[in-house]
This record gives structure tokens, C-alpha cells and sequence, in this order.
């Protein structure tokens, strides 16, 4: 027999209207329980975890679709660059590993206490690199590096647009949709990652021309003057290479988040960058050790289904490249060269994927960041995102017409921007 529930009052005791029983002592008239501390309410008001979010953007099956487009165009190019200008490497990857080495370097010799030789690699980056470029191979620069840094930048923002969407209002963009915004601001996305550089080059181009002056007589002392002025053009230089080294990453998502142009785009990163570079490099550290485990992991899973495959079909001898690019494949012909390079062809689509992925990670981590940047430094709350219709650049108009639901409003497709997304309908 179950016994009477215990509600903190003494049996016969008549309470009053104040949960005082008439003999005077005071008893609890409810008893409140306290709810549980999840992990949810430890981590709500840390912006570092949002950074983990990057993974699982990133797999979005649109936006690695979106990353494939960049793959596919730029690889593309660089090969077309070299039948059409000739090289034995493409420019395209002859840049990328040159950048990758320097940037390295920055970082290794600052680390190691060293500024004077991080100064040099950080010179190598944005003024060497790109003056050995134009000078040696003009038409590879002019013609597929510039193109193929142009595509990455507007695909690269339809990518930020459909993760801070997701990531900050809960609303999932088709491909198409994030594509369209991307062409709209296409002149904004290239000019917030080209502008900067631009500038720098300018600056060094000015001290050039200087340059040739103290090589004229008479001309070399008015040289000197403008020399001496022009540090002055030279100190914003330094400082905007630095700023750009440490806070590129943040360039295409501002344009993303905020619609706004490339101006402000760059205003607001080097801020951010600026204001905190601390907590700038953990949150970067963050993401550069997600991303590797995250790439890790999905290269490994394509070489084990490589492996499975060719030794379980006994083609290992006929594919080695397949698993050791090092190993010439075994020469064939007729059909079975042909069979040869369509097997090879489905591995080689594989490995694209891949790197879609780590693309799609880069520019959903970007977003993470800047998104968790501007909360740490404006004040700005991560769900306040620049959408059609928008009213002091954070809330959206109910009646206000959006292509994010097919061109009519909020409320007359029954979608909250906070809580659901695109095409599933009302709130249940």
C-alpha cells in the first residue's frame, strides 16, 4: 500500500493563507526542484565550442558539392595553363606549395623566437612570390591564377552563406539559392581577398619607382625626400600584411554574413584581428586540429576502400598508384588499358571528394570564426545574420518577401528563420 506523499505539512496542522500552519511555524507550501546541470548549460555562454561545429557543416551535401565545383574548375585551369602557356607544373600548384612553405615558415620562426627571419618569410609571401610570378610567367598569373583565385572566392562565399545560415539562424540554403547570393556580391567576395593585397602591391610598386630615382642625378635627392615620407606608406603596408596573414580567413564570410561589401568586409576582420589576436590564433588552432583529424579520417577511409578493393580483387598489381602514387602501374593495352584508366578514373573521384571536404571545412571554420569573432568583439550575437528584408541588420520582416522561401514571406510560408528549415514546413 503506497503511502500518502509527503507535501511538508505536519498532519492536523490547518494552513494558512501564507503556508504558516495556525501553531505559528512557518512550512514550505512546494518543494522546488532544481533541474539538473547538463553539458549544454556549462558550454552555452563559451564561444570556442562553436568552432566544433565546422566538422559537421562541412558535410553538408550542398556545400561539398559547392567545394567540388572549386576542385574540379581549378584543376581545371592549371592543366589548361600548362597545354596552352606550357610548364611542366602547373601555376596554380606551384604557388599553392610556395605559400603553404612560407606560411610554415612564418610561424615555425616566430614560434622559435626568431622575428627577424618571420619578417623575411612574410615578405616572401606577399611581395617575392607574387613579383617572381608576374615576372616569370605573366600569362599563367594574369590568366589562370587570378581566375582561379577570383572562382574560389565567389564559390568560397556561397559556401560561408549556406553554413552561417545553418550555423546561425537554422535556415538551409539549396546550392542554387547559395550560389545566387554569391554571384550578386560576386564583386564584393574578390575584392575583399584581392583589395588588400592589391594595396600592398601598390605600396611596394611606389618604392620601386623611388628606387629608380636615386639612380638620376639631381632626381636622387628629391628621392630621398619622398622616401622618407613614403615610410610612412610602408609602416600600413607591414601592418596590413601582418593583419591579412592572421586574419584573411575571416575576408569572404564577412561579405557572407553581413551582405555588405568588400570595404567593410575588411574593416571588420582587420578590427577583429586587431582587437583580439590571442583569442584569434586558439579559436584558428582550434579549427587547423579539427580540420586535420577531420581530413585524416576521411583520407584514411578512402585508402582502406583502395586497399579492400584491389586486393580483394586481385588488381593491386595492375593499380598500384591507386595506393602508392610512388609505384608506376603495371603497362596494359587494348581494353584492359582502357579498363585500367576508368578504375583509376572512379579512385581519382574519390580522392576529389576528399578534398571537397577539407575545402568545404575551410570555409565552414572560416565562418565559425568570424561569426564567434565578432560576438567576442562587437557584442553581436551569433544568430544575428544580414537577410532579405532585414530590419536593423539582425531581425526579418514577417511580411517581407525572401527568396530563402522560395520569394514569399516568413509568415506565409510558415518557416520561423530561428527554428526551422527551408521547405519543412510549420513549426510542429
Amino acid at each position: 500500500m503506497s503511502q500518502p506523499r509527503d507535501t511538508g505539512v505536519t498532519n492536523g496542522a490547518s494552513v494558512g493563507g501564507a503556508g504558516v500552519p495556525e501553531g505559528g511555524a512557518r512550512v514550505p507550501s512546494a518543494v522546488m526542484m532544481r533541474a539538473p546541470l547538463t553539458l549544454d548549460d556549462v558550454l552555452k555562454d563559451l564561444l570556442w565550442p562553436r568552432m566544433l561545429r565546422s566538422a559537421g557543416l562541412a558535410l553538408n551535401a550542398s556545400r561539398i558539392g559547392l567545394a567540388l565545383m572549386i576542385v574540379v574548375i581549378v584543376m581545371m585551369l592549371d592543366s589548361l595553363g600548362r597545354v596552352v602557356f606550357g610548364g611542366s607544373v602547373g601555376i596554380i600548384a606551384s604557388a599553392y606549395t610556395d605559400i603553404v612553405m612560407s606560411a610554415t615558415g612564418v610561424v615555425r620562426t616566430a614560434a622559435e623566437g626568431q622575428p627577424d627571419w618571420a619578417v623575411q618569410q612574410l615578405h616572401q609571401v606577399f611581395i617575392e612570390l607574387p613579383r617572381s610570378l608576374l615576372l616569370d610567367r605573366p600569362l599563367h598569373t594574369l590568366f589562370v591564377l587570378l581566375p582561379a583565385i577570383a572562382i574560389g572566392a565567389i564559390l568560397g562565399g556561397a559556401i560561408c552563406r549556406s553554413a552561417a545560415c545553418e550555423s546561425a539562424v537554422n535556415v538551409r540554403l539549396t546550392w542554387m539559392q547559395s550560389l545566387g547570393f554569391a554571384l550578386s556580391r560576386w564583386s564584393s567576395l574578390v575584392g575583399a581577398t584581392l583589395g588588400p593585397l592589391a594595396m600592398i602591391w601598390v605600396t611596394a610598386g611606389f618604392f620601386w619607382l623611388i628606387g629608380w630615382g636615386f639612380k638620376v642625378v639631381a632626381l636622387d635627392i628629391v628621392a630621398s625626400i619622398v622616401f622618407g615620407f613614403g615610410l610612412i606608406a610602408a609602416l600600413v603596408a607591414a601592418m596590413g600584411m601582418l593583419v591579412y596573414f592572421l586574419g584573411q580567413s575571416m575576408l569572404v564570410p564577412g561579405v557572407a554574413c553581413e551582405g555588405s561589401d568588400g570595404f567593410d568586409s575588411v574593416q571588420r576582420a582587420y578590427a577583429y584581428t586587431i582587437a583580439r589576436p590571442g583569442r584569434l590564433t586558439i579559436y584558428s588552432l582550434i579549427a587547423i586540429a579539427q580540420g586535420f583529424v577531420g581530413v585524416s579520417v576521411a583520407m584514411g577511409l578512402v585508402m582502406l576502400a583502395g586497399t579492400l578493393a584491389t586486393n580483394a580483387s586481385g588488381l593491386g598489381p595492375m593499380l598500384p598508384a591507386l595506393l602508392s602514387p610512388v609505384m608506376p602501374p603495371v603497362e596494359t593495352s587494348g581494353t584492359l588499358h582502357i579498363a585500367q584508366q576508368i578504375a583509376t578514373f572512379f579512385f581519382s573521384v574519390l580522392l576529389a571528394i576528399v578534398a571537397a571536404y577539407g575545402v568545404s571545412f575551410y570555409y565552414c571554420a572560416c565562418t565559425q570564426l568570424y561569426l564567434v569573432m565578432r560576438q567576442l568583439v562587437d557584442g553581436q550575437d551569433i544568430g544575428e545574420l544580414w537577410m532579405p528584408g532585414v530590419v536593423d541588420g539582425s531581425l526579418a520582416r514577417a511580411d517581407a518577401p525572401t527568396p530563402l522561401t522560395g520569394g514569399v514571406s516568413f509568415a506565409q510560408a510558415g518557416v520561423s528563420r530561428l527554428d526551422r528549415s527551408v521547405g519543412e514546413g510549420p513549426a510542429s
